[in-house]
């Protein structure tokens, strides 16, 4: 029973038979009992069978919680036109600050909590994090028409970490399933929501990407790639940097490289193909790594074909043994995966990194400045109509690789309306800001470019 001395305004009895709906009952009855103690006693309702019974004085107060605020975006911008928006926790802002620095004026930090405490009562949650996006854009007295949006951290499908394989904060993602296929549907993670901020249609409002980050040692080469990359503009606008196109065993795969070939050289570049026909992928591997590392590199590598979360290829023609045996400084490409479950990173637990996750976080000297890869499964059908949209959004010369991406997916959904799958599914894994330094301009600077992308 409960304590001798216990009066009735110290007991609260719940009726939880509708656990959504628990009612309150009203003037318990309190009589001793045999121990010398309180019982309790009280009339059920009508059709009741569940109750719970608390002593309030052994409730603990909880401690208080300071609310994050959320500032007003005309605060921080202070008349400049919003030109991105990062979302970060506080314990990144160190690492981050190098770029926001790079970046200059027209820059918003969004604290997800703040975005939490706003909209969701504190709970960790994308309809919030998504909300607070929306409210950012929508108030900002001046924006870009497509303003950057950059998800800084890292994601899982164990938010909470009950299995103990990440305890750092994490960006919340939306769960979908995948595209069907013979094997069923898989849950992936997605981002595409974020993009979606203003009422009347699902196409993008934002250019959207993301650094999944697990910690500050993954952000600090991040910077610092991207940082090193923009340095070094006039170089990068060498026309010898090509594209270079991948195409696994399969004869579907092979059959689109002179459609790719035709789009891509459509942008000035030259490209060169490669068809994987070798039973363990050894000759494609030393190409690979040769491709990537010979100045003065490459501007996109693109694979078609099979693939998973660490490797291209039914045989294994790119692992992370390659990518770490090629040198990509100075010549960082963007890599277009349009395969299966090369952006797969939140699944927690996973043996090897995903190469989304390699292709940014590897040392400076390697690595990619971009990779868009699907966090999902699907079949070539869809792949290759997206790969479509996303050479052809290269050949109206895109100042971004935000720019190319946000316009491949905008017209996939006007062609393809019904299928969400495959859009949802590919993420632009790096900052949609990037320069992609296509066509060079007599005399452009760093500082005139950077005037002409905003």
């Amino acid at each position: 029973g409960f304590p001798s001395g216990t009066a009735a305004n110290q007991v609260v009895i719940l009726d939880i038979t509708e656990p959504y709906s628990p009612i309150l009952l009203q003037n318990p009855g309190l009589l001793p009992d045999a121990s010398g103690g309180v019982a309790v006693e009280f009339e059920a309702p009508a059709g009741s069978s569940r109750f719970a019974l608390q002593y309030l004085p052994t409730m603990a107060s909880p401690d208080p919680v300071a609310l994050v605020p959320l500032p007003e975006p005309s605060d921080i911008l202070v008349g400049n036109p919003l030109r991105r928006i990062y979302v970060t926790y506080p314990e990144f802002n160190s690492s981050l600050q190098p770029l926001v620095n790079h970046r200059g004026m027209g820059t918003y930090l969004l604290n997800p909590q703040a975005a939490f405490d706003a909209f969701s009562l504190g709970r960790n949650d994308p309809e919030a994090l998504r909300a607070a996006l929306s409210w950012v854009v929508r108030e900002s007295p001046v924006r870009s028409p497509l303003p950057n949006v950059l998800l800084v951290g890292h994601s899982s499908f164990d938010p909470n970490n009950v299995l103990g394989h990440f305890s750092g904060n994490q960006l919340p993602v939306y769960y979908e399933k995948s595209f069907p296929t013979t094997i069923g549907e898989l849950e992936v993670a997605v981002d595409y929501p974020y993009s979606v901020l203003l009422p009347g249609d699902e196409l993008p409002d934002v250019r959207l990407g993301r650094v999944p980050a697990k910690t500050t040692s993954d952000l600090d080469k991040f910077v610092a790639r991207q940082l090193a990359y923009e340095a070094i503009g006039s170089t990068l606008f060498n026309s010898s940097r090509g594209g270079y196109l991948i195409a696994d065993v399969a004869v579907e795969f092979q059959d689109d490289q002179p459609r790719w070939q035709a789009l891509w050289t459509a942008t000035g570049r030259t490209a060169t193909l490669l068809n994987s026909n070798d039973s363990n992928g050894a000759p494609e591997k030393a190409a690979i790594v040769s491709a990537l590392s010979t100045a003065p590199g490459m501007a996109l590598v693109l694979y078609n074909g099979h693939g998973n979360t660490n490797r291209w290829g039914g045989p294994n023609i790119f692992t992370a043994t390659e990518l770490n045996a090629s040198t990509t400084q100075n010549q960082w490409p963007v890599v277009a995966t349009f395969t299966c479950l090369n952006g797969y990173y939140a699944f927690p637990g996973l043996s090897s990194p995903s190469l989304c996750e390699l292709w940014l976080f590897s040392d400076v000297t390697k690595g990619a400045i971009a990779n868009v890869a699907p966090v999902g499964v699907d079949n070539y059908g869809n792949q290759s109509a997206f790969t479509e949209r996303f050479l052809e959004a290269y050949g109206t010369n895109p100042s971004t690789v935000g720019a190319a991406f946000t316009a491949a997916l905008s017209d996939f959904a006007l062609d393809f309306p019904s299928n969400t799958a495959t859009r949802h599914e590919f993420v632009l894994f790096g900052d949609p800001e990037t320069p992609l330094f296509l066509n060079a301009v007599t005399g452009l600077s760093t500082e005139d470019w950077k005037t002409l992308n905003h």
